[in-house]
């Protein structure tokens, strides 16, 4: 089993996080996983056949951008667009999954196109969520 004690995404990391390809894999966060301004980003990328994913209760995703819309005409509601970043995710796999992915913590994420947990291909499993998600962006 992996525990994440601290990691930070940097400008030029994309991936915070990313499961082994070729065996069962077992990813717990406890910590903060952190990006922000990155195109593309992803706090876990499961990328293996099979495992456990779990961010735990004192687990925190954080995907995000500095953008804050403004009312630009002055009539009382911001104007622009929610979020200007793309392809954000909390927790994502890429391929076939067998195993359980749960969120008991909470997941933050800014931008277009993006997910608090995004399955990209069928999940054999549970996918239990009793934390929060946030996403921001159309």
């Amino acid at each position: 089993m992996r525990h994440l004690l601290a990691t930070t995404c940097l400008a030029s990391l994309a991936a915070a996080w990313i499961a082994a390809p070729l065996s069962a894999e077992t990813v717990n966060n406890e910590t903060t996983i952190s990006s922000s301004n990155v195109n593309g980003a992803v706090g876990i990328n499961v990328v293996g056949p099979t495992g456990t994913i779990t961010n735990a209760a004192a687990g925190k995703i954080t995907i995000d951008e500095t953008y804050t819309p403004t009312d630009s005409d002055n009539d009382g509601d911001l104007d622009g667009p929610f979020a200007t970043g793309t392809g954000r995710y909390g927790i994502r796999t890429t391929s076939p999954f067998t195993g359980n992915i749960t969120n008991n913590g909470a997941i933050t994420i800014e931008g277009n196109d993006s997910f608090g947990i995004g399955l990209g291909a069928p999940l054999t499993g549970k996918l239990t969520t009793d934390g929060t998600i946030t996403v921001t962006g159309d």
